[in-house]
């Protein structure tokens, strides 16, 4: 630890973010939040992508410091444009749910489906809902369906329920054809 804590202070991004961790985890003693969250501000400012995302966590929650919803969206968006997965997730939560700034459910929509190409299951469950629902996508019951069943293939809690739901109201071809979709699908 002592190479990281000497070259984060020498300005090395990536010694930074992780004597962040390091502080954050309390493996130079007790943890500290706040030294954590400043050296991850710092490895930030040079645009480390996971640095963006820890602090944008970090703001989101006010450890370590004040909750401060807008910057933690604007960090999260920051993170996401360098390819930070979970951080595409909850940037769409956010805009979802109109968390430090307007609701923008076709942004989310786009954020969640980023997500889901990542490999974030969750995000299925999601897009299902959105669909159903025609929340910032146009409304596609089959199209939900689709996401609803993989969801349940990933295992994710409540989509069989989900799943379930949305197959109701639909005919043979149309279950059909989402399971072809869900199939398809990557």
């Amino acid at each position: 630890m002592d190479w990281y804590r000497k070259s984060a202070r020498a300005g090395d991004p990536k010694a930074q973010f992780y004597y962040g961790l390091a502080l954050e985890a309390g493996e130079q003693g007790p943890r500290d939040l706040a030294a954590a969250r400043l050296w991850f501000k710092r490895a930030a400012a040079a645009q480390h992508p996971l640095a963006l995302y820890k602090l944008a966590l970090m703001t989101q929650f006010g450890q370590g410091g004040a909750a401060n919803p807008v910057e933690a969206r604007r960090l999260y968006r920051l993170a996401a444009e360098r390819g930070v997965v979970e951080a595409k997730f909850n940037l769409a939560v956010m805009l979802l749910d109109g968390v430090g700034g307007a609701a923008d459910g076709k942004a989310a929509a786009e954020f969640f489906a980023a997500a889901a190409r990542d490999g974030v299951t969750v995000s299925f469950l999601h897009l299902a809902i959105l669909y159903s629902r025609g929340e910032g996508v146009e409304r596609d019951p089959v199209e939900a369906l689709k996401w609803a069943y993989l969801a349940r293939q990933a295992k994710v809690p409540s989509a069989s329920g989900v799943a379930e739901s949305l197959a109701s109201p639909l005919s043979g071809d149309q279950i059909a054809d989402a399971e072809a979709r869900a199939r398809a699908w990557k």
